[in-house]
């Protein structure tokens, strides 16, 4: 059943000009070298465009530096929604959940 659900994602993909915005690779907290020389990094992931905007590390014991975090990628996720140009939808997924509500009105 996973295999026909992959499949018809593909065939909807080629339907649409799909662009998702996210962080950096940031997993427990660090981020690779590669990702910490420029604001933005872009990818394509099987015909999806990706824009991976880079954010400070934290400590998930710090909540200063969450805090810096999570704002950080707001901001950067703003001018990545307007580099990317003109939407026609804009599904947002994020914690903490209203920042990804913002992102999706000021985003449009």
């Amino acid at each position: 059943m996973l295999h026909l659900q992959v499949r018809y994602l593909e065939i909807r993909l080629k339907e649409f000009d799909v662009t998702a915005v996210c962080t950096v690779p940031s997993y427990g907290g660090t981020i690779e070298d590669r990702y910490k020389t420029q604001k933005f990094y872009y990818e394509d992931i099987n015909g999806v465009r990706v824009i991976r905007v880079r954010v400070p590390e934290f400590s998930k014991a710090n909540k200063k530096s969450r805090i810096k975090n999570i704002i950080s990628y707001f901001f950067g996720a703003l001018k990545a929604c307007r580099k990317s140009g003109k939407q026609d939808y804009i599904f947002t997924i994020s914690q903490p959940p209203v920042l990804g509500g913002l992102l999706g009105v000021f985003g449009k």
